[in-house]
């Protein structure tokens, strides 16, 4: 009867894509605004695991970590036209430093979309 929750915290938009990839609804989305209770938890598990650079929906490193090369981390033309990388781009606009947007999906099987599904029953991992 608990809820599991997928908690991702991304520092590249090629990382968030996995979201939209693999779940209906997940959060923060372009499309929808996050629900209070979600975003209370998102910012509960923020700042409980990062409470001295957790704040408004993002991780924000006091020191540059973890960067990709630029030629992966920045989007080309076409990437630039999916409405998920703009939306990850305009909420963690210091992404190339290692700030890190803090997202979650619930795990399940109702909320996974094909491609996760296929992908869990092929490797055994669910039961049904």
């Amino acid at each position: 009867d608990v809820p599991l929750y997928w908690y991702l915290i991304v520092s590249g938009f090629r990382t968030y894509l996995f979201l939209p990839l693999f779940f209906r609804e997940f959060y923060p989305c372009h499309n929808r605004e996050t629900p209070a209770e979600v975003a209370d938890l998102i910012d509960h598990l923020g700042a409980l695991k990062f409470p001295d650079e957790y704040r408004d929906g993002v991780v924000h490193v006091s020191e540059p970590r973890e960067c990709l090369r630029s030629t992966l981390a920045v989007p080309g033309e076409r990437r630039l036209r999916s409405p998920h990388v703009r939306h990850f781009l305009e909420l963690n606009p210091d992404y190339l430093r290692g700030d890190e947007l803090v997202c979650l999906a619930e795990f399940s099987l109702a909320n996974t979309k094909r491609t996760a599904r296929d992908a869990l029953l092929a490797g055994g991992k669910l039961a049904c």
